[in-house]
């Protein structure tokens, strides 16, 4: 049979076993806390960055069309600049052909 004293003893360990396990299940519920609170903020933070990623997506492709664009002016205004080059030396050489059959004898 056990006695008083040992009753005491076994009482105040099952205490603090008791005690200690209620600490422990509070420490980890703040620490189960303070995760959670991460986890929100690096969601939201993944959820900026997606934001801005989206928008410099677009971004870059309004400019991509916007660069095409002016490429395919370029090409254009080229083209159009060696027509007219061409439609002057043709001019060019008629007039030294009027002139050389208007010339003074």
């Amino acid at each position: 049979m056990a006695s008083s004293s040992e009753r005491s003893l076994n009482s105040r360990l099952q205490e603090a076993k008791a005690k200690a396990a209620a600490a422990e299940i509070s420490c980890l519920r703040a620490e189960q806390t303070q995760l959670s609170r991460s986890l929100e903020k690096e969601r939201q933070r993944a959820a900026e960055n997606r934001q801005e990623y989206l928008a410099a997506k677009e971004e870059a492709g309004t400019l991509e069309g916007c660069a095409n664009q002016l490429e395919e002016e370029m090409r254009e205004l080229r083209k159009k600049h060696k027509q007219e080059l061409l439609d002057a030396l043709a001019l060019r050489e008629l007039l030294q052909q009027v002139k050389y059959l208007f010339r003074k004898p």
